[in-house]
């Protein structure tokens, strides 16, 4: 009989499913028996009455304020499909206002304990949810949710390990700065490999959003690029590209004083890193680039033309547009600027010893000494062409050619 009453109650519970907010009617009705069919044994009939208050909360939250007290108590119900499911409906519920309910996140940050891994991720993916850099939740929530998900970054699961990572990345969006710096420096030292990679990539997350607030956490992770870890070297390449994108300046600034022959690991990671903005950013970040090679330091110096070659070598086309750029902006009022810049073009010459290059730049070279005035300008052409002609002694055949 009771068999017979359940495989009965299947197709009603579907069909009060697809009724229940048809109307204001059909609302009403549902909710005066719900309370049954969260109580039921049933785990199933539990979960379908979650899953029927999911849809009723979207057009009908006003009517919640009864149900609020039962819904938190799925939270802990003995089975895990209708844990999950209170953890969507009390995600959503949260994602409408943390402040309706105030208490309510807080017994919500308890899911993020749950014994099943499932209910874990589902409740990250909650926190993703209604926890965006646009949202103001409560302080209180932020603390509360911080220290759960630092746990999780450790645990068994792969999935909720990743989710965490991108929870705590949420939750920096609300925290102060230096909370930032003292939660993720430790971590990005962890012993945990895999703790160290999500605390980079969080980084190159957050890096172009907090730059100048947690510009203190790029000298540990600098380090990260002689990690013993291969991938580790590569998520922080990826990170301080990232970062990079909008701050390619400022980041090459900060690379310099590790630029200094001593640990090859870093160089390396500090050259790819600018490379791959260079070739992302190339208006920008070129003549910046250029300029280096006139910086009294040797190590530098030389990382920079290193630098510079691979990047003509990636993307020789837009090299020379940029190149061709630089000598369009030679300024006939100003003779500092000209002799500065065309002091940087026999430099690069010379340290690229690219023949293509070299002879486009003395064509251009020779035009502008045609109209040249100033002395001094003309005396750094002439140096120009000197350091061409040592690197190519057939430069003027190549020309007339």
């Amino acid at each position: 009989m009771e068999e017979k009453k359940l495989s009965n109650l299947e197709p009603l519970l579907e069909f009060l499913n697809n009724i229940c907010d048809k109307s204001d009617h059909t609302v009403l009705l549902t909710l005066e028996r719900i309370n049954n069919l969260l109580d039921n044994s049933e785990y199933w009939i539990r979960q379908e009455a979650l899953q029927i208050l999911k849809k009723i909360y979207i057009t009908h939250p006003e009517n919640f304020d009864t149900l609020i007290e039962k819904i938190e108590a799925k939270l802990f119900d003995p089975d895990k499909n209708v844990r999950e499911s209170a953890v969507i409906l009390v995600g959503n519920i949260l994602k409408k206002s943390f402040y309706e309910y105030p208490e309510l996140y807080f017994t919500f940050s308890r899911t993020l304990e749950d014994d099943s891994w499932t209910v874990r991720a589902k409740a990250l993916e909650m926190i993703l949810s209604f926890l965006t850099p646009e949202s103001e939740p409560p302080r209180e929530m932020i603390e509360v949710f911080e220290n759960n998900v630092i746990t999780l970054l450790r645990d068994p699961d792969e999935e909720v390990r990743g989710l965490s990572a991108e929870v705590l990345k949420a939750l920096c969006f609300h925290m102060d700065p230096s909370r930032i710096n003292d939660l993720l420096s430790p971590l990005l030292e962890d012993i945990d490999w895999m703790i160290r990679e999500k605390v980079i990539w969080i980084i190159g997350e957050i890096g172009d959003y907090f730059f100048d607030e947690i510009y203190k956490l790029f000298n540990n992770l600098v380090l990260m690029f002689s990690d013993e870890i291969m991938i580790i070297q590569t998520k922080t390449i990826d990170s301080f590209v990232k970062i990079g994108i909008n701050h390619g300046l400022a980041l090459l600034e900060f690379f310099k004083p590790f630029i200094n022959d001593l640990n090859g690991d870093v160089e390396q990671g500090i050259s790819e890193t600018l490379i791959y903005i260079t070739l992302q950013n190339m208006k920008e970040m070129l003549p910046i680039m250029i300029g280096q090679l006139v910086v009294s330091k040797v190590p530098i110096r030389n990382l920079m033309t290193n630098c510079l070659l691979k990047i003509y070598m990636e993307k020789p086309d837009g090299f020379e547009e940029e190149l061709f750029k630089i000598f369009q902006s030679l300024n006939p009022d100003d003779w500092r600027q000209r002799k500065k810049i065309i002091s940087l073009m026999g430099d690069l010459s010379y340290v690229l010893r690219i023949k293509s290059i070299c002879v486009w730049t003395a064509i251009n070279l020779k035009n502008w000494q045609k109209t040249e005035t100033d002395l001094d300008v003309l005396d750094e052409i002439e140096s120009s062409l000197a350091k061409i002609n040592n690197i190519f002694d057939d430069i003027d055949k190549e020309i007339e050619r």
